[in-house]
């Protein structure tokens, strides 16, 4: 008896791992119905998977619940809505989000960003809400942990700013055969 995909994903983010707080489960079956990798492409069903995921905390199905707002897949398109998941996702550190909400911002007015914040602080205070406070900025941490700016190099180490003439030269890019 062969297994259909659909049931495979469905059962997959139903088991312990999607009810333990871990939005991971229901997040990965979002991004494949969203993109269409390995099943078929289906937004209702990546906004469902995206917003269990949500409600599970997870960074990245916020954003994408955003995104989804802001392009009126199968859902449609609120601004007020779209700054809504934008403003969680920012904090929890998304650093895309930041940007995006930026942007949105430019073209709302002061009403519509009120009601964007309140919709955000409801999300929030849902009984069962569960989030990862500044959930980026632990990964920024250790990645500047793991990876130290680079130091500056010596002056004599550094390539001339410009010859006489014009910019340094380039060595030749080798042809392919």
């Amino acid at each position: 008896l062969r297994v259909s995909q659909r049931t495979r994903i469905s059962s997959w983010g139903s088991g312990a791992a999607a009810g333990d707080g871990k939005g991971v489960a229901a997040f990965t079956p979002g991004v494949m119905y969203l993109t269409g990798r390995r099943i078929g492409q289906d937004d209702g069903e990546a906004l469902r998977w995206f917003r269990r995921a949500a409600g599970h905390g997870h960074t990245g199905a916020i954003f994408n619940l955003g995104f989804m707002y802001l392009e009126g897949r199968n859902v449609d398109q609120d601004d007020v809505e779209v700054q809504k998941w934008f403003i969680l996702a920012t904090g929890q550190g998304d650093d895309r989000a930041v940007r995006a909400q930026t942007f949105l911002a430019q073209r709302m007015t002061p009403q519509q960003m009120g009601e964007a914040q309140a919709r955000a602080r409801a999300w929030q205070a849902r009984p069962g809400a569960r989030s990862r406070p500044g959930g980026g900025r632990r990964l920024r941490a250790c990645v500047a942990e793991w990876f130290p700016p680079a130091r500056p190099r010596p002056a004599h180490a550094r390539a001339p700013a410009s010859r006489p003439g014009g910019p340094p030269r380039l060595p030749p890019t080798p042809r392919p055969h």
